[in-house]
């Protein structure tokens, strides 16, 4: 394992995960209208799993030997709700995708390989939750009315 290769790695995702929480707060203060009550507690959610993401981030690559860095990613903001729900699965592309590319660096090292698959799977399922918010996936139902069979 190229250590040098896996704190950059690690950094980049810290990078991301601090955008995350910056940009999911300030959405979630600046969502207004109908659904507010629903949509602000899901993006302060994500901030919060992003949070415990970076906490864990940070305290590897201090294991590692580097030093963590403190600049966030580019941090997107809107007002307008359909925006900021876009801008915040955009965001959370880019984490996931990140964290596919840094399997990649660290099969060697199981514990670390176990912590990056964890968080694939929770930025996977931040994006699959957003895209059903956005209702990007149509669904069909063929039927209206279901009828069971007693046998």
């Amino acid at each position: 394992m190229d250590v040098k290769k896996v704190i950059d790695g690690l950094n980049k995702a810290l990078s991301l995960e601090y955008a995350s929480i910056i940009q999911g707060l300030q959405h979630s203060f600046l969502v207004q209208g109908l659904f507010r009550e629903s949509i602000a507690p899901m993006l302060r959610e994500h901030a919060e799993e992003s949070f415990k993401h970076a906490k864990m981030l940070g305290e590897k690559i201090v294991a590692l030997g580097g030093l963590p860095t403190v600049e966030p990613a580019p941090i997107k903001q809107a007002t307008e709700l359909t925006e900021m729900l876009k801008q915040d699965l955009e965001l959370a592309y880019q984490v996931y995708e990140h964290y596919e590319s840094l399997l990649k660096l660290v099969q060697d090292d199981t514990p670390l390989r176990v912590m990056i698959e964890n968080f694939v799977l929770t930025e996977k399922e931040d994006c699959e939750e957003l895209e059903k918010v956005l209702e990007l996936k149509k669904i069909k139902v063929k039927e209206k009315e279901v009828k069971f069979q007693v046998k």
